[in-house]
């Protein structure tokens, strides 16, 4: 009698730091999957609260968790390079999950599936749910959607060419992706510690040397405050620096000449734009040094020329610029606002544990 094909074996990576809130909704979603060859990595980042601890005691009941602390607190994406250290020699794909998100029960099954029917598929991404909405549902023009088929394949190269051209957005953070576990190369980080968003730039390198596979089902749940990064990526506008500086790293690799001086030329006016809606409303020293440096860094120093005629372009329409500086201003005030009273808090705190 021929023995059944055994199955994938999947590394899933949880790399945690304070993280107690959702941690074991997080890892139970893991543990309910219908899939069944997988070892399951908590990587702890130095944790100051119930984090390990409760990974700890799930762990005791459950053969396929190993629970990692490291040996010192590090960066987030420090700590996703760090956790990968951990995965078995077998590994066949690596699937993380942050510790504020979850999987629905057939996520690393589907994944896997398509990955499994075409060996040439390197990463497979899906629909999530975002919170209260449904996300990375922009497909490339050229996606080959077939009747009553909910899954595709594609040319990674093509779809590197219209995340680019902000013609896609199918990848979402590393709870969203599963990767062939042998497109990784030991000798270096996986995740580069120039990007704010590294998950994204990993993406877009792997998909230069393999196809994409996509599964058109919400597979993953994913809450909008992830690491601790949201602050900045907030006030900053991570997102929009790390996109201008991914296009010019990447773009001359994957558009022609033509697609991405147009391109170029295209982003660099709605950064423009962005930073006009930001005049006058209380932006302090750090977002404009911030934003000065990258513009810098992407070949395209600081223009008071642009942003004044950006400026101009918007007060062309001056009723909904005042509107917008309104909202801003009110969004800058509430921040100071929750800034104060943590600092009174702190204060509280300290006075304490002084009188203590």
């Amino acid at each position: 009698m021929a023995l059944a094909p055994k199955e994938a074996l999947v590394s899933v990576i949880t790399p945690v730091y304070n993280g107690a809130a959702f941690l074991r909704e997080c890892m139970q979603s893991v543990l309910d999957q219908s899939y069944g060859n997988f070892e399951y990595i908590v990587a702890d980042n130095c944790s100051t609260d119930d984090s390990l601890e409760m990974a700890q005691e799930l762990a005791a009941g459950d053969s396929r968790i190993t629970v990692v602390r490291g040996e010192s607190h590090v960066g987030p994406i420090q700590n996703w390079n760090r956790s990968l250290k951990s995965i078995s020699p077998q590994s066949d794909y690596i699937k993380f999950v942050h510790a504020d998100d979850w999987l629905f029960p057939d996520c690393i099954a589907r994944m896997v599936d398509v990955a499994e029917n075409d060996t040439n598929v390197g990463l497979v991404s899906a629909y999530r749910l975002e919170e209260d909405r449904v996300s990375l549902d922009r497909l490339p023009e050229n996606a080959p959607l077939v009747p009553h088929t909910d899954t595709f394949t594609m040319n990674g190269r093509d779809v590197v060419r219209a995340i680019l051209r902000e013609k896609a957005s199918v990848l979402g953070s590393p709870t969203n992706f599963l990767l062939r576990s042998n497109l990784l190369r030991p000798d270096e980080p996986f995740f580069c510690e120039d990007f704010l968003h590294s998950d994204k730039e990993a993406c877009l390198r792997i998909l230069d040397k393999c196809d994409f596979g996509f599964v058109r089902q919400v597979l993953t749940f994913t809450r909008r405050h992830n690491e601790s990064v949201t602050s900045k990526t907030n006030s900053l506008d991570t997102r929009r620096q790390d996109n201008l500086l991914m296009l010019c790293k990447h773009g001359p690799e994957f558009l022609s000449e033509s697609e991405y001086s147009s391109t170029l030329s295209g982003d660099l006016r709605r950064y423009y734009d962005f930073l006009a809606r930001n005049v006058g409303v209380g932006m302090g020293d750090e977002f404009w040094n911030s934003h000065q440096q990258v513009l810098e860094a992407a070949g395209s120093p600081f223009r008071a020329s642009k942003l004044l005629r950006a400026t101009l372009r918007r007060w062309a329409n001056p009723v909904n610029a005042l509107k917008e500086n309104r909202r801003k201003r009110s969004q800058q005030h509430r921040k100071l606002d929750q800034a104060t009273i943590q600092l009174i808090t702190d204060t509280r705190i300290d006075s304490e544990d002084s009188q203590d």
